[in-house]
């Protein structure tokens, strides 16, 4: 059962200066609410497709694992998979089609094994019972032929498997990284979307989201089933002071101590990640040690500053210098703002921005048309993460972006 706030119950062991406490799970309870509205829908015989979204470390695999425990718990017959659009192995659709055909599959299995079980342990009636086993099957298979998608095994294919076996049966699908799918996974998706209507199937896809904005093909495919009457959006929240606190306590197994709750409140943690890399700084510190099982707080924070999110170190110089200048422009930024502060064109920065969205550093979280003109905004996954590499900027391009402001103003 997944019960970590923002990381799976099975984990890869801690590098250095990460949290070794329990991760407890808290809060969310609206959005697991919502969760349950949508499978109630989709029980009534009107599935539906929602997309799970929230930056970077915010709990979306671990939410939509735990949402799949529960509800098979409290609903009998109801059935799950998950995939991985992110996968470079095994195609996500693949997956889920392998899962959901596996009963299938596994009772040809033992037909062909009790015919030859039957065949070495009886020699002479064998023969005649496995005659007809195989009269049977051949007759199930000219049956089957019909009805039963065949092909190449494309993404089409698979989302054909998922819809002809189990297709009216009670289910849950996770799609997990959505943001990460190659077209052919997004056209799988689209195709099943197109046929959740009649069907008691909850589709959930979890997707990054920047600002509450999504990724256009995943915000194109959202469009999709709410046009269709089958979608929704939920959007995981920042969590609040409060959850941050009982998440905390429940960690630490002490009550926090009163001065450090004006540290709490600074630190401002927006995701789990963020609230689990707080506590391994200070426990990094040695302000927050582990005594037996339970944990000891110093007596106060003292000039502790607010924590910031970690720099990569593999950034080139030129990306650092880009990434800096765009945190002078805010959280979210365009194209043209770069180019005025760093010079060049547009068409090299883009160039330049690519594999920083690749690597997830930046996101693409809006095109507009102004006039014949796409205006592309990206953005950073947080306000802290700017404000971490705007802490970088050189004092010159402080002065640049300080003067163009000015000009912006003027």
């Amino acid at each position: 059962m997944p019960r970590l706030f923002g990381r799976r119950a099975t984990r890869p062991p801690l590098p250095p200066g990460q949290w070794t406490g329990p991760r407890p799970f808290v809060g969310r309870e609206g959005v697991l609410a919502d969760l349950e509205a949508a499978l109630q829908d989709a029980l009534r015989g009107h599935g539906q497709f929602v997309v799970l979204h929230g930056p970077d470390g915010s709990g979306r695999a671990a939410l939509g694992r735990l949402f799949i425990d529960r509800s098979r718990r409290k609903h009998r017959g109801l059935r799950s998979a998950i995939g991985d659009a992110a996968d470079p192995t095994v195609p996500a659709f693949r997956q889920l089609a392998f899962y959901f055909t596996a009963r299938r599959r596994a009772g040809a299995a033992v037909g062909r094994s009790t015919t030859q079980w039957i065949g070495a342990v009886v020699p002479v009636v064998g023969n005649v019972v496995q005659a007809i086993i195989e009269t049977v099957q051949t007759l199930r298979r000219r049956q089957d032929s019909a009805s039963a998608p065949t092909g190449s095994g494309s993404t089409i294919d698979q989302v054909r498997l998922l819809l002809t076996f189990g297709g009216t049966d009670p289910r849950i699908i996770l799609l997990e990284n959505l943001e990460g799918s190659d077209p052919d996974e997004l056209a799988g998706a689209f195709a099943l979307v197109q046929r959740l209507r009649d069907t008691r199937t909850l589709f959930i896809g979890t997707s990054l989201s920047a600002g509450g904005q999504l990724p256009l093909p995943v915000r194109d495919l959202a469009r999709e089933a709410e046009r269709l009457g089958v979608g929704r959006l939920i959007e995981i929240p920042r969590v609040s002071f409060e959850e941050a606190l009982t998440a905390v306590e429940l960690a630490t197994e002490v009550p926090m101590p009163g001065p450090w709750y004006e540290w709490l409140a600074a630190s401002a943690p927006a995701t789990p990640t963020e609230l689990w890399g707080a506590l391994g700084e200070l426990e990094l510190n040695g302000l927050l040690t582990r005594v037996g099982r339970k944990w000891r707080w110093a007596q106060r924070p003292a000039d502790l500053k607010p924590r910031r999110p970690p720099i990569p170190a593999d950034v080139s110089p030129a990306e650092r210098e880009l990434l800096t200048a765009a945190a002078l422009c805010g959280p979210n930024f365009r194209v043209s703002q770069l180019v005025q502060l760093l010079g060049g064109d547009e068409l090299r920065t883009e160039d330049l921005l690519a594999p920083l969205l690749r690597r997830r550093l930046v996101a693409l979280v809006e095109t507009i048309d102004d006039g014949g003109d796409l205006l592309d905004l990206y953005a950073f996954d947080s306000p802290a993460a700017a404000a971490a590499w705007a802490d970088l900027a050189s004092d010159q391009l402080r002065d640049r972006a300080r003067h163009a402001a000015a000009q912006a103003v003027t």
